[in-house]
């Protein structure tokens, strides 16, 4: 689903004190200059979510061909609607998401932007995201270590911090483009006020799954390796929509599980694929006995899928092989474990099926 967004407005005529509500300008000697206009105070009197609202004014071609002045909208749209970003809403709700956004930002003070622009507004920014359910919050944290493995190309960089809410999160990011994984259980415990205690008590375990795209070259480049096609205007309208967020991040999420140094997760039967892709990783950190620990490795994730317990795994390595079999068992790398991999299938398997989530 798609969470922020900043939608650009180009306005007709240089703003100032005198003929918008912005107050605070700042200018260069270049020509440029912005100001902000923020809803919290709004927010705080009213108990209403608001955007934010950014102007700029800008020379164009070093000033010989004009200025621009444009404002650029940036809000929440589940925020926008109910307060929050766990309920979700698709292209189905975007007259409400229209009307809504009109009438917060005729209450901030902006009157020259008619409701029927607003769907044809050009997207500069935009997030999107699926909040994913779990049985557990152990669920969660499991899938965020397994994610935590991948070895990502170098054009991402990696991030595993603790998350301003509490919880862990897990990011990985370039200059235009963030992709997290975290537990938002934390998050919606201490947002919860007393009327929405059994939500959070409901939705104890969420995974948040979700990427933050800024500028139309990286969208538009998103989209075509997605196979998705470019719209013939780049309006709100046209990319908000469940087919354009739901492709973006089965694509990604794809790439990050493929990223994960473990066999393929759909492919538990072809044993000598397996094997030989354990044989190679093995080889590279092992300068010796890496072929016998290929085959503990090979038996291992076939128990492991099997439902066996670790436990019980570590009873018979060391009953039938000693001691010496039982530490090799416990220093084997690579391969997630049964529950991990049912876990990271389920989240995969969650943004396949991209239904938002029943909230009664």
């Amino acid at each position: 689903m798609m969470d922020t967004v900043t939608l650009i407005y180009t306005c007709k005529e240089r703003l100032s004190r005198a003929n918008s509500p912005f107050s605070d300008f700042s200018r260069n000697s270049k020509g440029f200059a912005q100001a902000i206009l923020s809803g919290d105070e709004l927010r705080r009197e009213r108990g209403l979510y608001y955007p934010t609202i950014r102007y700029c004014e800008r020379p164009v071609s070093g000033g010989t061909t004009g200025t621009t002045w444009e404002l650029a909208i940036e809000f929440s749209i589940p925020k926008l609607l109910c307060g929050n970003n766990l309920y979700e809403f698709n292209e189905t709700s975007l007259g409400s998401i229209v009307q809504t956004l009109y009438e917060r930002i005729i209450e901030m003070g902006i009157t020259f932007i008619q409701q029927a622009d607003i769907p044809h507004l050009y997207v500069r920014r935009m997030d999107i995201g699926k909040n994913i359910l779990m049985r557990s919050r152990l669920e969660v944290d499991s899938v965020i270590r397994s994610i935590g493995n991948a070895k990502v190309n170098h054009h991402l960089n990696f991030d595993k911090v603790d998350y301003v809410n509490g919880g862990r999160l897990v990011r990985f990011s370039s200059k235009n483009e963030d992709i997290a994984f975290y537990n938002k259980s934390k998050e919606l415990e201490q947002n919860s006020a007393s009327n929405d205690t059994l939500i959070a008590a409901k939705f104890s375990g969420v995974l948040r799954f979700e990427i933050k795209m800024n500028g139309k070259r990286l969208i538009e480049r998103r989209m075509k390796d997605a196979g998705l096609e470019i719209p013939d205007t780049w309006e709100f309208q046209n990319l908000f929509t469940n087919k354009v967020c739901q492709t973006l991040l089965l694509k990604r999420l794809n790439y990050i599980l493929d990223c994960i140094p473990k066999i393929p997760l759909d492919d538990e039967s072809n044993t000598p694929n397996l094997l030989a892709n354990i044989v190679a990783e093995e080889s590279q950190t092992s300068k010796r006995g890496g072929f016998s620990r290929s085959l503990t490795r090979l038996g291992l994730v076939y128990a492991l899928k099997s439902g066996m317990s670790m436990r019980e795994l570590e009873t018979m390595a060391e009953d039938g092989f000693g001691k010496a079999a039982l530490g090799q068992l416990k220093n084997i790398r690579g391969s997630p474990g049964h529950c991990q991999l049912k876990n990271l299938l389920a989240v995969k398997k969650a943004v396949e099926e991209f239904r938002m989530l029943d909230l009664l």
